[in-house]
């Protein structure tokens, strides 16, 4: 009997019955859920184990245009360059665009499926489902799909699980358009698995349908108007493309960059502008110099060391003055002066209404640009003022220089419009007097005399400032009293005052004493024709006095007068002064008349045949031809003779055709007398001039400069007067005695 059932729903299975358990739904809504089994529980055909489904499925169906929008957001300026004060007004612009739309329709549901069976999972679970789009056959057939089981790939025994599924509908137009607006659409679902009772190893299963409603008539419009939302605050509608714009105005509180952005609320689309604030102050410096008058009153005092005097007939005195000249000061004027900068840094001008300067606590200065203002400043440069204030003391202050900037509203759209001022400031500057400059007047004064003339000029600090003169007093012929006054005086050298002191010096002039000569006679041991302190002088030596004879040393008392003072030579004697002098003798005064004389002696010298004969030959040793080796001494060549032989050989063969080696044979011939104390080196040689170390001296230095005199050479002459003066004395010529000789 169960053999019989099986086969019968096997047959029924065959031919593809379906029993309807739901009536169709409206489009949009769950349409019809058709139940469709396979096979019996828990048994198969051949007695193999497996289970068997049920599965139902719904749809609904869809039909949209979406619309895309793009933003795009600008501003205009998007740089303000602005100045502390300064306003700048930028437009944004927000522009969305619709494009004509994005056009889907798709029907989408769920395939819900049972395992039957109580005791056998599923096993290669799959669905698929096919769309029949209401057209009528052979188009009714649109597409298919596979349905994603991946969620729960196998149902267990008596499980039930809902699969999603949807089907886009291609979109066309023509004859038979997609979507079938108002159509009747059909989904079919194909459910196997390959464990069915009775398929064992073959997909097998249910194939449920549902049909829709009318589907929808005209499509649902998604996005068809949008709303912009703005980070500013601003918030608009758009259902077509279109644009709007506002305005935002920014100030130096809002320097740097400024983003900006608009947002379409339903997309989530945005786009951002950005406005760039930059911030300027114009760059106020200065200096500030100090300046005062310093005013010097003088005063002027006159000494001397001397108020009352007594002279002789004929006698002076010397009195000494002191002019005292001292300065105090006054200081006035005080002033600063300097230079104001004003630097633009920014890349835009800057009109400046004016620059003012201000000294503690509010002294306002003389401020002169070279310009007239308002004036503009063009980006980058410098406006260089200066400028003056008059202060009431040297008191220390602080100085500030402020331009005054035009500020301005400025705007994308219209010229810009002034709009208010700011005050650019330097930083204080102080104002020191320490290091002021200091005009000085009458810092000098020029001091006269009105005896000694211009004494000179005394100028600060250097006072108080001394000037010492001595005046002579007398000589007064007539014996009286005499009054002597002089004035000295000052005048600044700025405004020209004047001020005065006198001293005045009283004389009495005496009767005059008789004069007096004093006569000496002295010997001029340096032959320099005049007395020179120590220098002997001689006694009883004969002197007259207009006639009247006397010996030395004798003062005479004689009248005021004309003298006429005279010695006599005696034999033997040179003199080295006038014989005879005449003198004005005043009263009371005392003329000393000086004679000099001098007396000669031989040289000593001896010759140049004794230095070449056996008595020279005795006294000359290794010192001697040391010490001449010394010297510069020429044959023709240089000559440094290292013995006797080579000397004698030498001074034997000394002629005068080569002036400089008879100079230099002399020479030789002096030098040895001086070293063998036969001639006194410090004797003074009349003819020369000098003494005999000088003559050897220039002897000696002449030979260094010319040591080859022939005739013609310009150097023969000078050779030939120190040889001349050496040969006398090496020939014991006359010198000067150092003392005195005995007196005839």
């Amino acid at each position: 009997m169960k053999k019989v059932l099986y086969i019968a729903f096997a047959l029924i299975l065959a031919l593809g019955l379906v029993i309807p358990l739901a009536g169709c739904g409206a489009v949009g809504e769950p349409g019809l859920r058709i139940l469709g089994e396979g096979g019996g529980g828990g048994g198969g055909g051949g007695g193999e184990a497996g289970t068997t489904l049920s599965a139902d499925v719904t749809h609904t169906g869809y039909w949209t245009i979406t619309y895309g929008w793009a933003i795009d957001k600008s501003v205009t300026p998007d740089t303000w360059d602005l100045f502390g004060g300064d306003t700048g007004t930028s437009n944004y612009t927000i522009c969305v665009t619709k494009d004509s739309g994005t056009v889907e329709a798709w029907v989408e549901g769920t395939i819900c499926v049972t395992n039957g069976g109580d005791a056998v999972a599923t096993e290669d679970l799959a669905i698929t489902v096919d769309l029949m789009d209401g057209y009528a056959p052979p188009r009714d057939f649109l597409t298919s799909a596979t349905v994603d089981v991946s969620g729960n790939p196998v149902l267990d025994p008596g499980e039930s699980f809902c699969y999603p599924y949807r089907i886009d509908i291609p979109i066309t137009d023509g004859e038979f358009p997609q979507p079938h607006a108002g159509g009747v659409y059909k989904v079919t679902a194909h459910v196997t698995i390959t464990n069915h009772s009775g398929h064992l190893g073959e997909p097998y299963g249910p194939s449920p349908s549902s049909l829709s409603a009318e589907f929808p008539g005209s499509p649902t419009l998604i996005n068809n108007c949008i709303n912009v939302d703005d980070t500013n605050g601003g918030s608009w509608e758009f259902c077509e493309s279109g644009c709007v714009s506002y305005e935002k105005t920014f100030t130096c509180a809002d320097e740097g960059t400024n983003d900006n952005t608009a947002t379409i609320r339903e997309t989530r689309d945005s786009d951002g502008a950005s406005v760039t604030v930059n911030c300027y102050a114009l760059e106020v410096a200065k200096t500030a110099e100090t300046s005062f008058d310093r005013t010097y009153d003088w005063t002027i005092d006159k000494s001397a060391d001397q108020s009352e005097l007594e002279l002789e007939i004929g006698g002076t005195f010397d009195v000494n003055y002191d002019v005292l000249v001292d300065a105090a000061y006054t200081d006035s004027d005080w002033a600063v002066s300097g230079n104001i900068s004003v630097y633009n840094p920014a890349p835009i001008a800057a009109t400046i209404n004016s620059v003012s300067d201000i000294v503690s606590p509010d002294i306002p200065g003389t401020v002169d640009c070279g310009c007239t203002f308002p004036f503009t400043l063009a980006a980058g440069e410098t406006l260089e003022c200066t400028y003056s204030a008059a202060l009431p003391d040297a008191s220390t202050r602080d100085n500030v220089a402020c331009a005054t900037l035009q500020n301005y509203d400025y705007d994308w759209e219209v010229p810009a419009l002034p709009s208010g001022t700011t005050d650019f400031c330097s930083e204080p500057v102080p104002v020191d007097f320490t290091s002021a400059t200091i005009t000085h007047i009458d810092e000098c004064v020029d001091v006269t005399d009105s005896y000694a003339g211009s004494l000179g000029t005394v100028c600060w600090p250097n006072v108080p400032g001394h000037f010492y003169y001595t005046r002579t007093m007398g000589p007064y012929e007539v014996p009286g009293d005499y009054t002597v006054e002089n004035t000295a005086s000052f005048e600044t050298n700025d405004t020209g005052s004047t001020g005065s002191d006198s001293w005045t010096v009283i004389i009495h002039v005496l009767a005059p004493p008789a004069g007096t000569v004093e006569i000496r006679k002295f010997y001029d041991t340096n032959v320099n024709h005049e007395y020179d302190a120590g220098e002997p002088f001689l006694s009883n030596w004969p002197v007259s006095v207009d006639g009247t004879g006397y010996v030395t040393p004798k003062d005479v008392e004689l009248e005021a007068g004309e003298y006429t003072v005279c010695e006599t030579v005696l034999p033997g004697w040179t003199a080295t002064t006038p014989t005879c002098v005449d003198i004005v003798l005043e009263a009371g005064e005392t003329e000393t008349v000086y004679f000099g004389n001098i007396c000669l002696k031989p040289s000593g010298g001896k010759t140049l045949g004794f230095w070449s004969n056996k008595n020279g030959q005795k006294l000359v040793g290794a010192d001697d031809l040391a010490m001449l080796s010394g010297l510069i001494l020429v044959n023709g060549g240089a000559f440094h003779p290292t013995s006797y032989s080579q000397l004698r050989t030498w001074l034997l063969s000394a002629t005068a055709t080569n002036m400089a080696y008879m100079l230099s044979a002399q020479l030789a011939a002096m030098e040895l007398n001086v070293l063998n104390g036969f001639v006194d080196g410090g004797a003074f040689y009349i003819p020369y001039g000098g003494t005999i170390n000088n003559l050897m001296a220039a002897a000696n230095s002449a030979l260094g400069a010319d040591g080859y005199t022939p005739a013609g050479d310009p150097n023969r002459g000078t050779q030939e007067f120190l040889k001349n003066c050496l040969d006398a004395l090496n020939n014991g010529g006359g010198v000067v005695s150092p003392t005195p000789c005995p007196i005839p």
